[in-house]
């Protein structure tokens, strides 16, 4: 029986910072949503021109988890919290500049958004529990 990884450890992070800088980076942010739970919010990313794909792209970001890509459709769980709005408010219409991990084998990712000084965002994410 193979059990799913609950918890991403520092060789997880690295990986998939890795595969998010091959897949992600340059997409516009088109919304960001709530998860299921309170610590998780969705960043729905548009489709790469450059590139024959038929969806969008879902960055899930689980707060003290874990974080990946999905193409999975969510509903839309209605209402946002206040710090969803706020990251709509700063990130929506932004590209993924860059995905970083923080230290050699930390848990802690940086998202940089925008570009040019004025809309230049770095999102924090750890990864601890």
């Amino acid at each position: 029986m193979v059990k799913s990884k609950v918890r991403f450890d520092g060789l997880d992070v690295a990986a998939m910072v890795a595969h998010w800088n091959r897949t992600a980076l340059g997409r516009r942010i088109i919304n960001i949503y709530n998860g299921p739970n309170g610590d998780t919010y969705l960043f729905k990313l548009d489709k790469l021109q450059s590139k024959s794909e038929t969806s969008n792209l879902l960055l899930l970001l689980e707060s003290g988890i874990r974080f990946h890509s999905t193409q999975q459709e969510f509903e839309n769980p209605g209402m946002p919290s206040p710090f969803c709005s706020k990251l709509r408010k700063h990130l929506r219409g932004l590209r993924l500049e860059q995905v970083q991990q923080l230290g050699n084998q930390d848990r802690v990712v940086m998202l940089v958004v925008g570009s040019g000084e004025a809309q230049r965002h770095s999102l924090i994410l750890e990864l601890y529990a």
